[in-house]
């Protein structure tokens, strides 16, 4: 199906205040982003009337609007988190946002959907994404997952547990402060995490300063303790994880969690390695939950 079928599927209204489901109107979403003259809705609405077409679907016929303009007025009508990159500072690594409808949204979805049957919908509701090795693209893969649960209406926590080389608030776009390393030496509060206000129902705990040990800091009770609190206030917690090639970090964050998704780049990834770390985890008592294998 093509974005103007599922535009013109879904837009039939113009710009009243409401739509007939009680949603506000996609003519007065797009009035207020300043897509549409209100001279050009009665316009769209008689040749609707004519034709017997859909809001949507006049409005593009008559190019008052483009097809990307009623698909962000839907984005927005049915809380779907579509921004326009000159909108926002996030990352354009965060596909989900920016290409909704692209084969890697697409493909994460599928990913998604597999992790809520094998886990989440088990009562689980952490779960650590690990690299097979650096480079295979975790903080884009853990990043976009967050966002897509996030966009299910579930409270999704986002923890950036990559204490030698973190990435989350730079996809995000958020200000150094506190974060997971001053959380486990007591120097922060166990809420000071970010909410991201461009995406319902996501939060952020950043790494915050890189520390000397972080292997250490990962192993202490204290870290285990914030993810038992962690689960009573969100849905899902996605943790970012250093890759298993760069030490043992991976594995004590899943023993943690105890389940983990893997992370590896096509034409890159060694099957004796993800052996070993498949036995690794096992020996951990940690749930394998699956794998994704990045083409970039």
């Amino acid at each position: 199906m093509n974005s103007i079928t599922r535009a013109s599927q879904l837009a039939d209204v113009a710009l009243e205040d409401q739509a007939p489901s009680g949603k506000i109107a996609i003519g007065k979403l797009l009035y207020e982003a300043g897509r549409i003259k209100r001279e050009d809705v009665e316009r769209v609405k008689k040749l609707q009337a004519e034709k017997g077409l859909r809001f949507g679907e006049a409005a593009i016929s008559l190019g008052v609007c483009s097809e990307d303009d009623i698909l962000r007025a839907l984005s927005r009508q049915f809380a779907f988190d579509w921004i326009a990159p000159t909108e926002t500072k996030l990352a354009s690594e965060l596909s989900v946002v920016f290409d909704p409808f692209g084969r890697a949204a697409e493909a994460l979805r599928t990913v998604r959907g597999q992790l809520l049957l094998r886990w989440f919908d088990q009562g689980n509701r952490t779960l650590s994404i690990i690299g097979l090795h650096s480079g295979a693209g975790v903080s884009h893969v853990t990043a976009n997952l967050a966002v897509l649960f996030a966009q299910l209406g579930m409270r999704t926590l986002l923890i950036d547990a990559n204490l030698r080389n973190p990435r989350q608030e730079a996809l995000f776009a958020v200000k150094s402060h506190a974060g997971l390393s001053d959380m486990l030496v007591g120097r922060a509060a166990p809420d000071s995490f970010n909410k991201i206000n461009q995406i319902a129902n996501l939060w952020l705990l950043s790494a915050g300063p890189i520390p000397p040990n972080p292997q250490e800091l990962l192993a202490r009770p204290s870290f285990y303790n914030l993810l038992q609190n962690y689960q009573k206030q969100f849905d899902v917690v996605l943790i970012d994880t250093p890759a298993f090639d760069i030490g043992a970090d991976a594995e004590v964050i899943s023993s943690r969690a105890r389940g983990a998704l893997v992370v590896a780049r096509k034409n890159v990834a060694k099957a004796k390695v993800a052996r070993q770390l498949q036995q690794d985890l096992a020996g951990s008592g940690v749930t394998l939950c699956g794998a994704v294998l990045n083409e970039y």
